[in-house]
């Protein structure tokens, strides 16, 4: 069977079906835009659709011995757990299990991913091994996401879907900056070095705000992960314009004989906080900082993707069975919106939006999620 319908077959199949969903619309690189190409020097999210029971932060051996099957990737992981935040990332990965592996499977366009259905990371092979010791601990910061309830999807309505998936990359980018700069700093400066090269506007925003806060970790932790933002031209064409096709893509695959709840489950700014923005049980954001995800440098995408994501609505209202428990997804009106001057439009988006999904639907989709 074709990938569309195996996304309404059993269990195991849609899960698979879904990861490669999810690997077609990340292949959708940029032709010829090396430096917006981020995956010789990071790596995007592959996720499945369904909700993760959101856990606690996990308990680990005061002296944990971290050890994966792959010797190029126990190699990159003694690398990184000479650093306090390398150290925090693997340690946690390896109480969960995840499998990791250097392979040639992996598109061009990526530096690696991970696939919470099979609890397994992949790195590009053809990275240098100064990028694949820094993607390590980028791609093992998105599993840990998962294991605290960010998963990512079409059950998702769009705002969510931007906000927590824009969130998730925001932070693990920040691991992976912390991570190679603790190695820099004892002496190991290639993981540093091959991050800067191709992402040298976050690593100037990073240093200022070092130099600004110094000491103050939780701060330049903040600062860090809302500096991904600001590069508008890299979010829009690599990410925004990945999840519109993904999006275009669910929806394709929904007919009134395939209707699946899809587009109507909310992931508030607090939410987001609550299960991103933290590291080895510690948070680095809390709850007065919904104010910098709802603001717009960081709550908005490009006109053109706000064009498309209206189209993806109207899309699907045409496509599903019309019953009293559909909604149509007009989610995205909470966003702000840019222009090609990099201007905020106040006229078409409306900015945040801060409702919550019920109480009883977060129960129903928590509840089926296991680990």
């Amino acid at each position: 069977m074709g990938v569309l319908s195996d996304l309404f077959s059993g269990k195991k199949r849609r899960e698979d079906a879904l990861d490669r969903l999810k690997m077609r619309a990340a292949a959708y690189a940029i032709a010829g835009m090396a430096l917006l190409n981020p995956m010789k020097a990071g790596a995007q999210e592959m996720t499945d659709s369904l909700p993760q029971k959101p856990t606690t932060e996990l308990a680990v051996e005061k002296t944990p011995a971290v050890k994966f099957a792959d010797s190029n990737v126990q190699a990159l992981a003694d690398r990184m757990m000479k650093t306090e935040t390398g150290k925090t990332v693997l340690t946690e990965l390896s109480a969960l299990k995840v499998g990791v592996r250097v392979t040639s499977d992996v598109p061009d366009n990526l530096g690696g991913y991970y696939s919470p259905s099979k609890k397994e990371i992949l790195i590009n092979s053809s990275c240098s091994s100064d990028l694949q010791a820094s993607i390590l601990v980028h791609e093992g910061t998105h599993a840990l996401q998962a294991a605290r309830g960010c998963r990512v999807g079409p059950y998702l309505n769009m705002y969510s879907y931007f906000a927590l998936n824009k969130a998730m990359e925001a932070d693990a980018v920040k691991n992976q900056i912390f991570a190679a700069d603790e190695l820099r700093e004892l002496g190991d400066k290639g993981p540093y070095n091959a991050f800067k090269r191709d992402h040298s506007d976050l690593i100037k925003s990073y240093e200022a705000v070092k130099e600004k806060y110094g000491a103050q970790r939780d701060s330049v932790a903040k600062y860090t992960m809302l500096s991904y933002y600001n590069d508008r031209s890299y979010v829009k064409n690599f990410y925004e314009d990945q999840y519109v096709k993904a999006l275009q893509t669910f929806v394709n695959a929904v007919s009134k004989k395939n209707p699946v709840p899809v587009m109507n489950f909310n992931f508030s700014e607090k939410d987001i906080i609550d299960r991103v923005c933290r590291l080895g049980g510690k948070a680095y954001m809390n709850a007065c900082d919904t104010t910098l995800l709802q603001s717009p440098a960081c709550n908005y995408v490009q006109k053109s993707t706000y064009k498309a994501l209206e189209g993806v609505s109207k899309d699907l209202a045409k496509r599903v069975k019309k019953d009293s428990t559909y909604v149509v997804d007009t989610s995205y009106k909470g966003f702000y919106v840019v222009n090609t001057k990099g201007e905020v439009n106040k006229e078409i988006g409306k900015g945040a939006v801060t409702t919550t999904a019920d109480p009883a639907v977060v129960a129903r989709f928590v509840s089926t999620a296991t680990r």
